[in-house]
């Protein structure tokens, strides 16, 4: 896994990295934040690197990378937010399905024997869905900083859009709640190893 973590983060921080200087080069004023941040969001993986444990497992890291791909190069470099109206509300369903994913990677990274007995598959829930809305409430305050101090181009439509992207983001966290309810059956009263 480490390998994996290593590689693909090389090549995506080359790649934002190459796309800065095309941007500077085109003359694009913000190209320093957005650059920055591409940069970093590809670099976040590498931190697993550092825990001698992980919750998370390579299709975890193949999902994250596949999100920068869908957000940050089809996205934002190939304007696919400006050409299919459906593509935002499409990632922000896909983003909090993502998170809530890793969420039920967490929980039975942690779940022990004992208490695995007495929790209910409705917090298990409860926790995948409310991760996936924390996911896009903290998503949505990024965007709205983002405008406030960079661009003015991630809330296009203001109110409109921050309200269809938080439902989008329930949405998914819904979807991957209903999930774990069903799927998580059979892990109650078991010890789950990482």
């Amino acid at each position: 896994m480490k390998k994996t973590i290593i590689v693909l983060s090389f090549l995506f921080i080359c790649f934002m990295v190459v796309s800065f200087v095309i941007e500077l080069k085109n003359g694009d004023t913000n190209s320093w934040t957005k650059g920055g941040g591409r940069v970093i969001m590809s670099a976040l993986p590498l931190g697993l690197l550092f825990l001698k444990r992980s919750p998370f497992r390579i299709p975890h890291i193949l999902g994250f990378y596949g999100l920068l791909v869908c957000t940050f190069i089809l996205g934002a470099i190939f304007h696919f937010y400006d050409k299919y109206k459906w593509w935002d509300v499409t990632l922000h369903v896909v983003g909090s399905m993502y998170i809530a994913w890793l969420a039920l990677a967490i929980y039975r990274y942690k779940v022990l024997r004992p208490a695995g007995i007495y929790i209910s598959r409705w917090i298990i829930f409860l926790f995948v869905c409310g991760m996936a809305t924390i996911g896009s409430a903290i998503w949505e305050s990024v965007e709205f900083i983002g405008d406030m101090t960079v661009t003015s181009v991630m809330q296009r439509s203001g109110n409109t859009d921050t309200m269809t992207d938080l439902i989008a983001g329930l949405l998914g966290g819904v979807i991957l709640g209903i999930y774990a309810l069903f799927r998580n059956k059979p892990l109650e009263g078991k010890e789950i190893r990482g």
